[in-house]
């Protein structure tokens, strides 16, 4: 057997003769290190295996800014942004308004907002500020409501301007849930007591400028007012849409013409607030008093 003559190297002989202190500092970064690398890997393996999770989506809800009628815009944003339930409400136009807000916070004020509903209907149950109101009833969805009033001198009046009222908030929460494709509907009806005659009805989105003009508008609205009788003359108003002609006192009733604003129309009966007319062409029918008003002669 051969013999090695190989001798010790000068790295061989230097770590040999290291201090002993200098070589247990290095067998204690041993440990750590490997510790280290084991949680790196284990790391990585979880990045692999376990999807990271998206951020959250940003939505954006526009809705008319009508159903804000007689609310301060940038008070509400401001309440809003304290309660970090939204990111920014903004006036696209005179028309719409946009919510900026996570889904995350979509869902916390849409509970509130249906919380506020519901307190609000209470409130016009049992509360003292609405004697005339004899009930209110509604549906699981908040889309159809049904107020009976007890009905006498100025109390159609004020029942109409709660009923408004009724109908923005529940337009409110509506666009709050609504799902992107489907239709928001939205009906509350003013019946009187006892009868359960059908006295008016605020239906969206048909009735969205009328409920606005409504609210902006409570001190008209308690004013009396003397409803045109059989012989007046009065003019359709409008303003940009259409009237209605019907074969009967009630909405239920079949659209029998449309009448322009401006029209102006011979009182011939009356039943609730609904007045028997005839056009100028002779044609008869049904309208709603509300959309008319008694005619001036220049």
């Amino acid at each position: 057997m051969e013999r090695s003559n190989q001798l010790p190297s000068i790295n061989d002989h230097q770590r040999l003769n290291q201090p002993a202190d200098q070589r247990d500092k290095k067998k204690k970064w041993v440990i750590p290190l490997a510790l280290l690398l084991i949680i790196a890997a284990a790391f990585a393996v979880y990045l692999l295996l376990d999807p990271i999770t998206p951020r959250e989506e940003t939505l954006h809800i526009t809705m008319p800014k009508a159903i804000f009628t007689g609310k301060d815009l940038p008070e509400l944003e401001s309440a809003l942004l304290e309660e970090d339930l939204v990111e920014s409400i903004t006036e696209d136009d005179a028309y719409t308004v946009t919510f900026t807000l996570s889904n995350r916070k979509l869902q916390i004020l849409l509970e509130k907002t249906e919380s506020s509903l519901l307190q609000n209907i209470d409130a016009i149950k049992i509360g003292q500020q609405h004697p005339y109101i004899a009930d209110i009833r509604y549906n699981e969805q908040y889309s159809d409501f049904s107020l009976t009033v007890n009905a006498g001198s100025g109390q159609i009046d004020q029942a109409l301007l709660t009923a408004s009222g009724l109908f923005m908030e529940g337009l409110y929460y509506h666009y709050l849930a609504a799902d992107l494709n489907s239709a928001i509907n939205l009906t509350v009806t003013i019946e009187e007591a006892g009868s359960g005659n059908i006295i008016d009805n605020l239906t969206y989105p048909g009735d969205l400028s009328r409920a606005s003009e409504i609210i902006s508008r409570p001190d008209e609205l308690a004013m009396a007012r003397r409803t045109p009788q059989a012989g007046d003359i009065v003019v359709v108003s409008t303003g940009p849409d259409n009237l209605n002609l019907r074969n009967g006192p009630e909405i239920t009733y079949l659209i029998i013409a449309i009448l322009n604003s401006g029209t102006i129309l011979e009182v011939t009966g009356t039943d609730g607030v609904w007045l028997e007319v005839i056009t100028p062409d002779g044609q008869e029918g049904w309208v709603h008093g509300n959309f008319v008003e008694f005619y001036l002669e220049d």
